[in-house]
């Protein structure tokens, strides 16, 4: 009886305001479906990047170095555990004659971490070179810039040819810092090996044959990971004084040089 009675005030309730009523259902959908939204936009938004990452071979670990990879530092990544690729190249940071912004720019990656056009193409020669995606609409292609403080860049002036995205940079509103210009990076550029005058690479991408099976936002590929970092890292550290011996001795020669020359 009681249940009668409660069912009954319920629709006379309904029927007196239905306005309220239908707020309420509509709230109630609403907020339903942004529970459903916000359940299936996590696992959507990581597909989307492990599809991207995949259709880029993008490296599970990069290796930079102010003093280069010497044949010893090549010989030490290549000797790690499960290694599948490495593929070595150049960057520097310069900043943009006639403007604050300031670039990375790489060598070409080659089969790692590779680049995808979004207009225009890569540069094929020594003096041609692609832009981030971002800095498309403040340079143009055909349009010539010049790169200013690039130390170990054998060319100033480069044609744009492109705009590219990258994997490594996912964040279009921060790509880091830098000792050049502003101190901030507004972006990246990628020109060929030939385009930089350094004796030795500076940068390392490498890939390992077991990370395939593994979710690239899982725990256990981070703590796989970060193991091989440390392992590596210590590995490397053993040729840092030699490293240091011998570039200070390259700067000793160069100041007597440079005395006898005065």
């Amino acid at each position: 009886m009681s249940k009668k009675m409660l069912y009954k005030d319920a629709w006379q309730s309904i029927g007196r305001s239905p306005g309220r009523f239908i707020v309420l259902v509509l709230l109630m959908l609403l907020g339903t479906f942004s529970f459903v939204g916000l359940k299936i936009t996590g696992p959507d938004m990581r597909q989307t990047g492990l599809n991207y990452f995949n259709q880029t071979h993008l490296a599970d670990m990069t290796v930079t170095s102010a003093y280069g990879l010497n044949q010893a530092d090549q010989k030490t990544i290549a000797d790690q555990a499960q290694v599948k690729t490495v593929n070595y190249g150049y960057f520097t940071d310069a900043k943009i004659k006639g403007s604050t912004n300031s670039i990375r720019v790489f060598s070409n990656s080659g089969s790692l971490s590779q680049y995808k056009v979004v207009a225009g193409r890569l540069a094929k020669t020594n003096t041609e070179i692609a832009l981030n995606n971002t800095l498309k609409g403040t340079y143009h292609l055909g349009e010539t810039i010049t790169l200013q403080d690039g130390t170990g860049l054998a060319k100033t002036k480069f044609k744009v040819v492109g705009f590219v995205k990258s994997a490594e940079f996912i964040n279009h509103n921060d790509f880091g810092q830098t000792s050049v210009g502003t101190g901030q990076l507004s972006g990246f550029g990628v020109t060929t090996k030939r385009a930089f005058s350094l004796t030795e690479y500076n940068l390392a991408r490498i890939s390992y044959r077991d990370t395939a099976k593994f979710n690239a936002y899982s725990n256990a590929y981070t703590k796989l990971m970060n193991k091989r970092q440390a392992t590596l890292l210590k590995d490397l550290n053993q040729h840092r004084a030699a490293k240091y011996q011998a570039a200070k001795a390259n700067l000793s020669t160069a100041k007597a040089q440079v005395s006898q020359l005065s």
